[in-house]
């Protein structure tokens, strides 16, 4: 019975890209005509006033800008003279974030972690490396308790400054430590002999939860925004967000999200996953956080405000509903907070549990505007576009489940998005 459900569901695949073939017979063509329109989904369009979202539909043939201003949307489909390369849309993180220009990488050499700084180039990839830096924390890790998320989830970067701290798993004892680190070149020693390129220690921590002394905390990881840094931490299932000066070390806000629980790997359909997103926005001293739950269709936003301290301005538990998931192969999540609300612009993918998963990934990507006001969603919205026409070639191949590949040349992706 198995056998003959599976291969339906690929039958009914066929049937459908036979259906598309159709109606798009010439995709280029398509492509060119510049479909691109937003349909209202929920609520009333006058929740775009007083913003604009821009950005590109675009691969190395052809761009259709787009900018909605006030509701209003514009778009200017072009060609490119000679194709161009766009660089994918994976880039090497650290951690969390990308680091324009430069990544971090860390490991455990036997109680003291070593941090590399790696140059990179535009596309995120390694190009060299760079210098190195040590520190000592005083930990202790019982058998079987390590860490949270992986290392580099502890580095942060102000600048020319780089911060660190270990994201200690629950259980783990002795002292949380943020350190500033100072790095030496990988072919000289003698730095580090003298002292000269020792590490300071920013901000001290307990890795004991405040309300039950047994237990401990979950350290998920350190951020940066402006001249100040944020500690993220989990206890007693309560998301904990302290921001610190980088100078003195001194507490200036201590925020509070309840109902939290996460894991490095989620078993419990409520937990969140611990490897987060996350986004500074400088310029209004904001850091946005995207949380992934285990079945990728409840996932958690936050807005935090970092001018005045730490306060939580917006906290989303987006339900996504049964018939749609987020995409981990080419969605992404934009958001920004203006005019007292948040404007997410986010992509998803249609469910369907009988496909393998190599063919889930022809499954119809849908491109969605959210506006919340008071962590309520007040509006929904969808561009409406051929994106999906790219799919086709995939469809069509005897076996895509011997690669598939994020060509930029040959398939759309939205890029340069703006929330102003």
């Amino acid at each position: 019975m198995p056998f003959v459900k599976k291969h339906a569901a690929l039958l009914a695949l066929a049937v459908a890209v036979i259906l598309v073939l159709g109606a798009a017979i010439d995709v280029d063509a398509s492509k060119n005509g510049g479909i691109f329109s937003l349909k209202d989904i929920s609520g009333s369009r006058k929740a775009l006033d007083g913003v604009t979202i821009r950005g590109e539909l675009s691969d190395g043939y052809q761009r259709t800008e787009f900018k909605l201003t006030d509701g209003r949307l514009d778009t200017h489909a072009s060609w490119n003279g000679q194709p161009e390369w766009l660089g994918t849309s994976w880039t090497m993180r650290t951690g969390s974030k990308t680091i324009p220009g430069r990544f971090y990488n860390v490991q455990n050499e036997g109680g003291a972690f070593s941090l590399s700084s790696h140059d990179s180039d535009e596309s995120g990839s390694s190009i060299g490396f760079f210098k190195v830096a040590r520190v000592s924390p005083p930990l202790s890790f019982p058998e079987g308790v390590l860490y949270s998320n992986p290392l580099n989830y502890g580095v942060a970067v102000i600048g020319e400054r780089v911060f660190y701290t270990v994201p200690a798993a629950a259980g783990v004892k002795g002292k949380g430590i943020i350190y500033e680190v100072n790095f030496y070149d990988w072919f000289g020693s003698n730095g580090m002999q003298s002292g000269e390129f020792a590490s300071r220690a920013v901000v001290e921590y307990s890795l004991i939860s405040e309300k039950d002394s047994d237990r401990g905390i979950s350290v998920l990881g350190l951020e940066a925004v402006g001249d100040k840094l944020v500690l993220l931490t989990e206890e007693d299932e309560t998301l904990r967000i302290r921001s610190y000066d980088s100078a003195s070390g001194s507490l200036l806000g201590d925020a509070r999200l309840p109902d939290f629980r996460a894991d490095i790997l989620p078993t419990n359909k409520s937990f969140y996953r611990a490897s987060y997103l996350s986004d500074a926005e400088e310029q209004s001293n904001r850091l946005l956080l995207h949380f992934q739950n285990l079945s990728l269709t409840r996932p958690l936003l936050l807005s935090v405000n970092l001018t005045d301290g730490a306060e939580v301005e917006t906290a989303v538990r987006m339900e996504l509903g049964d018939e749609q998931e987020e995409d981990s192969f080419q969605g992404f999540t934009y958001a920004r907070e203006r005019n007292g609300k948040l404007y997410v612009v986010k992509t998803v993918r249609e469910i369907n549990e009988d496909l393998p998963g190599f063919y889930r990934l022809m499954l119809p990507l849908h491109a969605y505007i959210y506006v919340y006001e008071d962590s309520r969603l007040i509006y929904q919205g969808e561009f409406v576009t051929d994106l999906n026409d790219d799919s086709i070639e995939l469809a069509t191949r005897p076996d895509p489940s011997r690669g598939i590949s994020e060509d930029p040349m040959r398939y759309r992706a939205f890029r340069n998005l703006a929330i102003d």
